[in-house]
């Protein structure tokens, strides 16, 4: 047992020649360890020219950290209150708080903690990140300058000048007087607290309090359980991680988050995952083998016994299962055998495939998510339940439960997961980058094509109250099966700013069916003509549904006439196929093009 004095504990990586690469404290190789601090210990992380992350842990088993805290030195984000803007030139600069002062002089100091990766407005009543307001990140290259003005007056810090480039004229807001914003300069890379390859780790009453990376990560780690974990904002912060507030990828056994606050994060306040999809790049049936092949980030080796799942990337629908029997090589590609005879007509080869045998089971329950930009939780995982939490102004929506094959290409395919007794108020209200519903189901293929009915099985959203969101309250997309069921929820003025008819409703349906819709209460006051309680899209049949004891919750009515247009067929004797389309002219029929979708349901 290591007991550490109740206090806060100054840690100068750069005085350790033994702290682990890029982290100022490392454990490795321990079992059976106790790290005990008192209420006041934190582990306040000295920063000279360049960012690292807190805490690493690696290969213990029995892990117990309590009462232990991180915070830094230097600030990863800032906050501003404008002092002035200028349209024309689109820069706007901010006075900064003199609890910044050592802050932005080690930003002017370097390089390397001077550059801008995410630039926040805050409203200055809620500290919700502004709805309508100016949100950018470093990768979509619209900081043009950064000027940072340091300052040794008592009533500030300092100012910070932003400029945006010439491309972002047409979207920029302008500001209101005393706007708050969040100016984070870090945002991947050095994590709070990161754990890998650990079995039976135990956290109570720990805090990240801010890190220039993800609050906490696990990598591979068998049963982590996660109880009174603070991400929460001191001081003049508007920002707590400058990413993730908690990243799990490939754990097995049990996760459970319990009791916990995340505040203010960045990015996801959890993402929990499985892996990620590989591509059947080759099959050979007679030997039984296939050769998968990374698609973006690698995982470990399939073991003997795991079970994988071949989905078509295009459409996600489902190829086949198979039993691991062996399999060799490195994470670009491995070549793996199988126990099930591979038929020839199963056409696997363009599939891509996912191990789905020891996903974990993550228990989510008791937390308040909050204040944030991005999603609440991003949930990749099967028998899982999410329960007695609050969601409040979570600007892209609150849960979501997923696969997409998109540019992160993150699995696996989610089964089996009971949403229930949350409150979400007021999430999904930043409508550029959000989800369709506050609770949203979905699988889309790497074409945006939402997936066959089914897809996603299992999935049971009961006893919820939703309230105010932007988009729908609930948005099911490739969900189905008996084992499915949205039941006793409660919805208040939700779908409030919803700009697209997809989500401007209760609960938004496409390629979704054969389960059970009952005993909800939609209640809405917002006077919208356009609301609806259930809207369908793509190949979601009403007669598949059952609706029971619902209160104001019918299906979308289409007032008006629907025009038909007969199209006739051009005799081949009527023009002559020899590049010239003049004679063309004034043949055929005309159709008018009233408006059109994407899969996903957002008009265009």
């Amino acid at each position: 047992k290591i007991k550490l004095p109740d206090r806060v504990l100054e840690i100068d990586p750069a005085q350790s020649a033994t702290a682990a690469g890029g982290y100022a404290v490392s454990l490795a190789n321990f079992k059976d360890l106790t790290v005990e601090g008192g209420a006041q210990t934190v582990f306040e992380i000295q920063i000279g020219s360049a960012w690292v992350g807190g805490i690493s842990v690696s290969n213990c088993e029995n892990l117990h950290l309590q009462g232990v805290r991180v915070d830094y030195s230097v600030s990863p984000s800032i906050s501003g209150v404008l002092a002035s803007y200028d349209a024309a030139a689109l820069s706007v600069t901010y006075d900064i708080p003199v609890s910044f002062r050592e802050t932005l002089k080690a930003y002017k100091a370097s390089d390397s903690l001077g550059t801008l990766y995410s630039f926040v407005e805050y409203d200055k009543y809620t500290l919700a990140p502004k709805e309508n307001g100016n949100i950018l990140i470093r990768s979509q290259n619209y900081f043009a300058d950064v000027e940072i003005t340091p300052s040794d007056a008592a009533d500030t810090a300092g100012t910070v000048k932003v400029t945006f480039a010439e491309a972002y004229r047409n979207s920029f807001k302008t500001p209101r007087t005393e706007e708050l914003v969040a100016l984070g300069f870090s945002m991947y890379g050095y994590n709070g607290m990161t754990f890998s390859a650990c079995k039976d780790v135990y956290l109570e009453d720990c805090a990240v309090y801010a890190c220039p990376g993800m609050g906490l990560t696990a990598g591979a780690c068998e049963n982590l359980f996660i109880n009174r974990l603070m991400m929460t904002l001191k001081g003049d912060r508007l920002m707590t991680a400058t990413a993730d507030g908690l990243h799990l990828n490939a754990c097995t056994g049990e996760v459970r988050i319990t009791n916990c606050v995340i505040e203010n994060t960045h990015d996801d306040a959890l993402n929990i995952k499985q892996g990620y999809w590989y591509d059947v790049s080759s099959v050979d049936s007679v030997a039984r083998t296939m050769v998968i092949t990374r698609r973006t980030e690698s995982i470990s080796a399939p073991k003997e016994g795991a079970v994988l799942e071949v989905y078509d990337p295009e459409s996600f629908a489902y190829k086949g299962s198979f039993t691991v029997k062996s399999a060799t090589g490195t994470g670009s590609s491995f070549t793996v055998a199988v126990e099930e005879r591979i038929s020839g007509s199963m056409d696997l080869a363009g599939g891509v495939i996912t191990d789905v045998s020891d996903t974990a089971r993550l228990t989510f329950s008791n937390n308040i998510v909050r204040n944030k930009r991005n999603r609440g939780i991003l949930v990749q995982t099967r028998n899982s339940v999410i329960t007695n939490n609050t969601f409040d102004s979570v600007g892209h929506g609150a849960i979501s439960i997923h696969s997409s094959l998109d540019v992160f290409n993150e699995a696996t395919l989610p089964k089996n997961i009971r949403i229930s007794n949350n409150k979400l108020i007021n999430n999904g209200y930043l409508l550029g980058e959000g989800l369709q519903g506050s609770i949203s189901v979905f699988a889309i293929g790497s074409s945006a094509v939402v997936a066959p009915i089914g897809t996603i099985t299992g999935i049971e959203v009961s006893n919820n109250y939703i309230a105010e969101s932007g988009n729908a309250g609930i948005s099911f997309q490739g969900v189905g099966g008996s084992d499915t069921v949205i039941a006793d929820n409660l919805f208040y003025n939700v779908a409030r700013v919803a700009t697209s008819e997809m989500s401007e409703c209760a609960i938004g349906l496409n390629n979704s069916g054969n389960f059970a819709i009952r005993g909800n209460y939609n209640y809405n006051t917002t006077g919208s003509e356009t609301f609806s309680g259930i809207v369908t899209a793509g190949l979601t049949d009403p007669e598949l549904i059952t609706l029971e004891d619902n209160y104001n919750l019918r299906y979308q009515e289409i007032a008006g006439e629907v025009t038909v247009t007969e199209v006739h067929k051009i005799d081949a004797s009527a023009v002559t196929l020899d590049g010239d389309l003049g004679e063309w002219e004034n043949m055929g029929t005309s159709i008018e093009m009233v408006g059109s979708s994407l899969a996903t349901g957002e008009e265009i």
